[in-house]
């Protein structure tokens, strides 16, 4: 019988000020397998998004072969054409069964006519939000899922998420770097129709934990969907909003390493205003991370990104895979050898 034991994590206090470390443990949680325990992983994308998610699940799996359980990683595929639905299915090369990557094609399950513009992002792909159906599209009978952005990269083991102690809440994220509140100037404009405290905390949704059963019983991605639909063009940051709207005092909150935003924010300016991120992480900060976000419009598969540690993590992982060699025109990476 194996026994996976949960040694740190967080959670939120609304009543007091953002996440707290180390509460009071939440007694009756800890899970025993009779057998080999299963990790399920959710991603999603469309075409624009299949060079980092190659590069995503390449460093998943590579970052998790020697944990003492087995991944099973699904791609919720949205209008994916077939043939970057078959370079995803050839990463089976890298050690996963048929049955443990697969590639399902959702591009009749998102609504029609949910936001694609707010005031302050002019843009963004319905796949977005794929993420409020993960848990109702997952493999087999997990009790929970990790659904993670393809513009993530695993670095560390993810083992404790096995047994993280939700305590019959729906989700557990990491409270977002740069929209620190719900009161922040992106964060939630209705947080005082929601009856939230200013400084209640503010989540990113790239990494989220999820409770499939709580999220089915609640009928939680039809409640997310139906937020959207009421906010229309004033929805602040899409996904994201609904999530914090929704479920915000739900969440519970993971350590900051689960995701970890990279330094490309600090290169990254909206007009008028200092940096989006303004203390750059060290190299310790980014070596001790177990998952990395390359949040914002700066990222390693794109033109005209810079040198960095981060970067040259991408490409390693990108190289392990049928698109070894793959780079952007006027990217430039730290790595000798790297062109």
């Amino acid at each position: 019988m194996v026994i996976f034991l949960l040694e740190r994590y967080l959670i939120v206090d609304f009543q007091g000020k953002g996440c707290t470390m180390n509460p009071p443990p939440i007694h009756g949680e800890t899970t025993h397998f009779s057998q080999t325990p299963t990790l399920e992983i959710v991603y999603a994308a469309d075409d624009h998004y299949v060079v980092p998610l190659v590069a995503a699940i390449s460093a998943l799996v590579e970052s998790q072969k020697s944990e003492p359980y087995e991944m099973r990683v699904t791609v919720l595929a949205n209008q994916m054409s077939p043939s970057n639905v078959e370079l995803i299915e050839n990463l089976r090369t890298l050690g996963l069964s048929s049955e443990n990557l697969r590639v399902l094609d959702i591009s009749d399950r998102i609504p029609e006519g949910l936001p694609s513009r707010s005031p302050h992002n002019t843009y963004i792909s319905q796949t977005a939000y794929a993420r409020f159906l993960a848990p109702q599209l997952a493999q087999g009978s997990s009790d929970r899922i990790l659904y993670l952005d393809a513009d993530t990269l695993v670095k560390g083991s993810l083992e404790p998420l096995l047994t993280l102690p939700l305590g019959g809440r729906p989700a557990a994220a990491v409270c977002d770097r740069i929209i620190e509140t719900v009161s922040h100037p992106q964060g939630l404009p209705n947080w005082r129709d929601l009856g939230l405290a200013p400084d209640a905390p503010y989540f990113n949704s790239g990494v989220l934990l999820m409770d499939c059963q709580l999220w089915r019983d609640e009928q939680i991605a039809e409640r997310l969907y139906a937020y959207c639909f009421g906010r229309g063009d004033d929805l602040e940051l899409f996904d994201q909003e609904a999530l914090n709207a929704v479920l915000g005092r739900e969440i519970v909150a993971l350590d900051p390493e689960y995701n970890m935003f990279t330094n490309h924010l600090c290169n990254e300016t909206v007009p008028g205003e200092a940096p989006l991120q303004r203390d750059p992480l060290s190299p310790e900060d980014i070596a001790s991370a177990r998952i990395v976000h390359y949040i914002g419009h700066l990222k390693p598969w794109k033109p005209g990104d810079t040198a960095s540690i981060e970067t040259d993590m991408f490409f390693e992982a990108l190289d392990r895979t049928s698109l070894s060699g793959w780079r952007p025109t006027n990217v430039v990476t730290s790595s000798a050898g790297h062109e």
